[in-house]
Parts: structure tokens; C-alpha cells; sequence
């Protein structure tokens, strides 16, 4: 199947970014949050630039992609930049969000619970990407 490897989290942080600050910074930002999960695999969009940081991501849909991993990503920077802090952290959401829609889900409490799924619709689904693009297209007309 065709794999988007990024992508569509790059552009709903994009557009979550726009939505909320309305600024290229806020966008650059929440895009990147929206990538920094996956840096727990290899094969992903930064895990492919970093690979080594996969080692300590404990697998696929570990802490990464939890709330510690929310935190651990936008903290440090909201410490430095609050604006960007949150910006980060709209984008990391946006991807725990996307990847709860699913089957997989994530893990939110990790260590602790289950993965939590919210629709079951595969990745790369005609369904997931007409969703990013609804919100992609949602965030070009809230800002007119």
C-alpha cells in the first residue's frame, strides 16, 4: 500500500498550527511537533535522519507516543519559548490523534493501560487522507 511516511501528520500539524497562531513560526513548529513521535522508528520522516533516536524510542507506539512523550517534546521548548512550546505541542496532539484514529492506536498512560483506538481506519486509507485533507482545507478558509 502507498505509504504517505509523514506527510499527512506534516500537514494537519501544519494546519492545526495555522488554525491556532496563525503565523509561519506557529506552523514550522506544530508541523515539527507533529513529527517528532515517530522519531521512535527508523522508517519514519525524521527517524530516517536520526535513526539512532529510534533506540531509545522503546519500539513503535512506545513512550513517543504517549503523554511522557508529549511532554519530554514540548516542554523543554515551552520553557524556552512558550508559544512555541505550545505550537509543539498542538502538533505532537494532532499526531497522537491521527494515529488513534487507527486500528494500532497508542498508548496514552504509557507504561500503564492499553492501545486506545477511536475509529479503526487504516493508515494511508482513502478515509485518513480525506481527513487531513478536510482539515487542511478547513484551516485555509478559518483564517479568511
Amino acid at each position: 500500500m502507498f505509504q504517505l511516511k509523514g506527510y499527512t501528520h506534516l500537514a494537519a500539524g501544519i494546519a492545526a498550527g495555522y488554525i491556532l497562531s496563525g503565523t509561519p513560526a506557529g506552523m514550522i513548529a506544530a508541523g515539527a511537533g507533529a513529527l517528532l513521535p515517530d522519531l521512535d522508528t527508523p522508517h519514519s520522516m525524521l527517524g530516517s535522519k536520526i535513526p539512532l533516536l529510534s533506540v531509545i524510542g522503546g519500539g513503535h507506539r512506545g513512550w513517543m507516543h504517549s503523554f511522557i512523550g508529549l511532554a519530554v517534546f514540548s516542554l523543554p521548548v515551552y520553557l524556552y519559548n512558550p508559544q512555541a512550546g505550545y505550537a509543539v505541542a498542538t502538533g505532537c496532539i494532532t499526531h497522537l490523534v491521527l494515529d488513534m484514529l487507527n486500528p494500532s492506536g497508542v498508548k496514552l498512560f504509557w507504561p500503564f493501560g492499553r492501545h486506545r483506538h477511536i475509529l479503526g481506519i487504516p493508515s494511508s486509507s482513502i478515509i485518513a487522507n480525506l481527513a487531513v485533507t478536510v482539515l487542511v482545507l478547513f484551516a485555509a478558509f478559518e483564517r479568511r
